[in-house]
């Protein structure tokens, strides 16, 4: 699988991932031992990739070497306020020593969609039934099938005439006396138009490592695309993942080790033009199988824009977002008495920047040859970038000693300090009045400018811990835990 949320969802004892939606970009809901909340009150998981926090949703699956879950208080107490909630630790694979290898692998895959809603798109058997249903609550007949499409006793006389025509010889449309279009759709199947059964991809890894007595390398590197599931339109979405890890010993006492990893999302989706809505609304709302997609001269036909088809086919309604994220861990170990005490220490470092541009735009039907409509006037086409920023610093420092102590006692004390800084924001810049629909740019633009909104948080986090295993001939265990941790917000 791709996703690597999505492999262990339903793997591990405990850990519940929730997903909202298929989208390759949304990121999941992680908790520990509960459907909706983790341990305690509620809250997610706290998720380390090699002892830092990251992104589980991008990360490449083949990098993964274990995924462990600590999910009792004296598993999480060493990580402090932070895995209150428990702790998901992902290991990711170590170099191959004493030799040189490349490996290559690669897929295609064929994602399908697991539920589709059933509309009715037979014409005759939806018009019955809505019929059946209007006149049945409202006790009276309709002056319109919705708030566009005019109903009159003429044009279901009409429409019944045509639908019982066995040599189906007639036009699915008509002027009336005013010069207006008349439609007489037979099943216009909306859904089957916006959506795709089935939608492709494929992604290809590269993996090097090698390393000797004293040193040791592996990096990696995946390339994924995925085809959108919309049929009209253009949605497209790439990933690129690279990761380097490096190990290397300067004295017999002394190592050094780096981890870098930074992963770019390319993600862009056609969208409709006004108010965030959903594609599924929409064609309940203006979806009917009467209605056509195009009038006789190839215009778009007002349930067309409003439904969102138009937008979608005309490709000037889109969101387009691309994260950019950079991630570096730098480490030292000291042997200060080999195999009895040893002090680590490391420094983390985690830049994100996504940025998303929506475009909106008007469109324009006609209900007839000199008869137009234009869609989202009232709200105008917009153009919005949205920034947001991450800065992430950790650093721990830490000794561990194990004393020899004979055959039937073991033990082993771990002290250390961690220090954490969060820095995150977010910009929005709004424009309306586009000049030119398929060059969105402030600078081609001629309405109101929105003020910037500016927003974000800060946090910074310090603790100590101590912990202390004891066993005895292997039978009898104990353990002693201390944490103290401050915050500041």
């Amino acid at each position: 699988n791709a996703y690597l949320l999505r492999s262990i969802q339903g793997q591990i004892p405990g850990l519940n991932i929730t997903m909202a939606d298929g989208k390759p970009s949304r990121s999941a809901s992680i908790n520990i031992r509960a459907n909706t909340q983790s341990i305690g009150a509620g809250g997610s998981a706290l998720c380390l990739i090699d002892g830092v926090e990251g992104d589980l949703t991008a990360m490449n699956p083949e990098d993964v070497e274990s995924i462990s879950v600590l999910k009792d208080a004296s598993s999480t107490a060493v990580y402090g306020a932070r895995g209150a909630f428990g702790v998901v630790l992902v290991t990711t694979k170590s170099a191959r020593k004493d030799k040189i290898s490349v490996d290559y692998s690669g897929s295609v895959s064929i994602i399908s969609e697991t539920v589709r809603p059933k509309y009715e798109t037979d014409s005759q058997t939806w018009y019955d039934n809505y019929m059946t249903a209007y006149v049945g609550y409202s006790h009276h007949l309709p002056t319109g099938i919705n708030n566009f499409f005019p109903w009159t006793q003429s044009w279901e006389d009409e429409y019944k005439k045509r639908m019982n025509d066995p040599d189906r010889s007639y036009l699915e449309w008509e002027l009336d006396a005013s010069g207006k279009y008349q439609y007489y759709g037979r099943n216009t199947d909306w859904y089957d138009l916006f959506y795709k059964k089935s939608t492709t991809a494929h992604q290809h890894n590269i993996r090097i490592s090698g390393g000797g007595k004293t040193s040791s390398f592996i990096a990696s590197a995946r390339y994924y695309e995925q085809d959108g599931i919309y049929r009209v339109g253009d949605e497209r979405y790439k990933q690129y993942n690279v990761r380097a890890k490096g190990s290397v010993r300067i004295r017999p006492w002394l190592r050094l080790n780096n981890n870098m990893d930074f992963t770019v999302v390319d993600y862009h989706q056609p969208m409709l033009y006004y108010s965030n809505q959903l594609v599924p609304r929409m064609v309940e709302h203006s979806g009917q199988p009467v209605s056509l997609i195009t009038n006789p001269d190839g215009t778009w036909t007002y349930a067309a824009v409003l439904n969102g088809y138009a937008g979608f086919a005309e490709g000037t309604s889109y969101q387009q977002e691309d994260k950019f994220t950079l991630k570096d861990k730098l480490g030292v170990e000291i042997d200060l008495v080999k195999d009895v005490l040893k002090v680590s220490g490391d420094l983390s470092y985690l830049f994100s920047r996504n940025t998303r541009e929506r475009v909106t735009n008007m469109y324009t039907g006609y209900t007839g040859p000199e008869s137009t409509i234009t869609v989202n006037e009232s709200q105008g086409s917009t153009l919005q970038n949205v920034r947001y920023d991450m800065n992430y610093v950790s650093s721990n420092i830490y000794a561990e000693y194990t004393p020899k102590l004979g055959d039937d006692h073991s033990l082993k004390l771990l002290g250390g300090w961690n220090l954490e800084k969060k820095k995150y924001r977010t910009l929005t810049v709004k424009r309306e009045g586009l000049t030119v629909p398929s060059k969105p740019s402030f600078g081609l633009m001629d309405g109101v400018t929105s003020d910037p909104t500016v927003g974000g948080y800060d946090w910074s986090y310090v603790g100590a811990f101590f912990r202390a295993n004891y066993g005895y001939k292997g039978r009898y265990l104990a353990c002693l835990l201390y944490t103290s941790d401050a915050a500041d917000d």
